[in-house]
């Protein structure tokens, strides 16, 4: 059985400012609101949901895409893309994750 992974957006009242994927999207949003407000998450990304989270707002996610795991990285690439070309300034950090091996994607 093929894996659904989720291609997802935070956003706040500015527009998109990050792209990702997932296969759990509201364990992924706790994690990311959690690791940002706590400091624990310094990339760029998790210095901009502790700035909102400090002013008391939090980050909004929006699946805008199911795809296969085989096609989850050429899909969030797109979006990043269309994101941009769009004019946001998206936070996501130059070359993204490492994708996982099949053999160690089973196993975990």
């Amino acid at each position: 059985m093929t894996e659904i992974i989720y291609i997802y957006t935070l956003s706040d009242d500015s527009g998109v400012r990050y792209v990702g994927q997932t296969n759990k999207p509201k364990t992924r949003l706790s994690y990311h609101k959690y690791n940002g407000s706590s400091g624990r998450d310094n990339t760029k990304k998790g210095q901009w949901i502790k700035r909102l989270m400090d002013n008391g707002k939090v980050p909004t996610m929006t699946i805008v895409e199911e795809c296969d795991f085989d096609d989850s990285y050429k899909r969030e690439a797109y979006w990043k893309t269309y994101h941009q070309k769009q004019g946001c300034n998206l936070l996501n950090e130059k070359g993204g994750p490492k994708r996982k091996s099949p053999l160690l994607k089973s196993i975990n």
